[in-house]
C-alpha cells in the first residue's frame, strides 16, 4: 500500500460515523512501530454492555487485531472516540460508564491501563472526544455537564481548563500541539445556534459559516497553516466544509445533508472525510473532489467484529 493511500484509508475510516455491525470506529491514527499500522478506536458492541476497543491493521503484513480496553464492567457501557500513538504506545480517549443509565466519566487509555478525567455531573457526566500527545503531556478534549449544559474543555496530564463558550452548550471535538501552542476546535452556543470556532490557549476564534447552525470537527496543521473540518447550516441542509487559515471551502455533496468530520494533509493535498445522508454513505474528498465510498472501497476489514461499514 502507498503511503497516499494508506494516508487516504486512515482519514477514510476516521471519519466514518456510520456503525458496522458488532462496533464502531471513530478514530484513526497511522502508527510508525516496526511497521506502518493503522490504529483505529471505538467500541464493540454486545450483548452484556459496550466495550471500548482499539484495532490495529499491520500495512505490510496486513494482520489485523483489537485489544479491548478496561471500563465498564457488565452491563456497563464504554467507548473510544479518538486515538494516538508515539513510539510502541497507544492512546485512547472517549468515556466509561458502570452502567447505561450511569452518568459518563471522560478518560483516556494509555496502553490498557486507565485514567479518569475530572469533571461533569449526573445524568450528563463528560466525555473526552480527542487526544494528542506533546512531549510529557498528554492532551485530551471533549465536554463535560456542570448540571446546566455542557460545557467544552481540555484536560493537560488531566488537569481540566475550560474553554469559553456561551449561555448555551459548548464542545471540543478535536485537540492539537503546534509551536507550543494548543488549539482544539469544536463549537458553542448563543443561546440561539451552534456556531462553529478554534481555541487558541483558550482564546475562542469564531469561524465564518453563515447564519445556521455549524460545528467543527477536526484540526491539524500543514506548511504554516491551519486546516478545520466540519459543516455549517444553509437553513435547508447541512454543508460539509473545512477552513484554511479561517477561509471555508464548501465540499461537493449532491444537494444532500454531509458533514466533514476528519481531515488530514498530506503532500500538500488536503484530504476531508465524513458523511452525507445519500443512502447514509460515507464520503470522503481527496483534494475536494467529491468520492463517495460504496461497498468496501477504501475499506479494511479489521477483524469478525469489525464489518464493512
Amino acid at each position: 500500500m502507498k503511503a497516499a493511500t494508506r494516508g487516504l484509508a486512515a482519514i477514510v475510516l476516521a471519519a466514518s460515523l456510520a456503525g458496522c455491525q458488532g462496533g464502531y470506529l471513530l478514530g484513526v491514527v497511522k502508527s510508525l512501530l516496526t511497521e506502518p499500522t493503522v490504529c483505529a478506536a471505538g467500541h464493540n458492541w454486545g450483548p452484556l454492555g459496550n466495550t471500548a476497543r482499539y484495532y490495529t491493521y499491520r500495512t505490510k503484513t496486513t494482520k489485523t487485531s483489537h485489544t479491548d480496553l478496561p471500563g465498564a464492567p457488565k452491563w456497563g457501557d464504554a467507548r473510544a472516540f479518538a486515538i494516538a500513538s508515539l513510539g510502541d504506545n497507544v492512546y485512547t480517549a472517549g468515556y466509561c460508564a458502570v452502567t447505561f443509565a450511569a452518568a459518563p466519566v471522560a478518560c483516556y487509555w494509555a496502553n490498557d491501563v486507565r485514567y479518569d478525567l475530572p469533571g461533569g455531573v449526573a445524568p450528563q457526566g463528560a466525555r473526552a472526544l480527542s487526544i494528542f500527545i506533546s512531549g510529557q503531556t498528554i492532551h485530551t478534549a471533549g465536554q463535560y455537564y456542570d448540571g446546566a449544559k455542557h460545557v467544552a474543555c481540555r484536560w493537560a496530564n488531566g488537569v481540566k481548563t475550560d474553554l469559553a463558550g456561551g449561555s448555551g452548550n459548548a464542545c471540543a471535538s478535536s485537540i492539537v500541539v503546534s509551536g507550543g501552542v494548543v488549539y482544539a476546535a469544536g463549537y458553542w452556543n448563543d443561546g440561539t445556534r451552534d456556531i462553529p470556532c478554534c481555541w487558541r490557549d483558550g482564546t475562542r476564534i469564531d469561524l465564518p459559516a453563515g447564519s445556521g447552525g455549524a460545528a467543527a470537527c477536526s484540526i491539524c496543521f500543514s506548511g504554516g497553516s491551519q486546516f478545520i473540518s466540519g459543516y455549517y447550516s444553509d437553513g435547508v441542509r447541512d454543508i460539509a466544509c473545512f477552513w484554511t487559515d479561517g477561509v471555508k471551502t464548501d465540499l461537493p455533496a449532491g444537494g444532500y445533508d454531509a458533514r466533514a468530520c476528519s481531515l488530514c494533509v498530506l503532500n500538500g493535498s488536503v484530504y476531508v472525510a465524513g458523511y452525507s445522508d445519500q443512502g447514509g454513505d460515507t464520503a470522503c474528498w481527496p483534494q475536494c473532489r467529491c468520492v463517495f465510498l460504496l461497498g468496501v472501497t477504501l475499506r479494511v476489514t479489521l477483524d469478525d467484529s469489525a464489518r464493512p461499514f
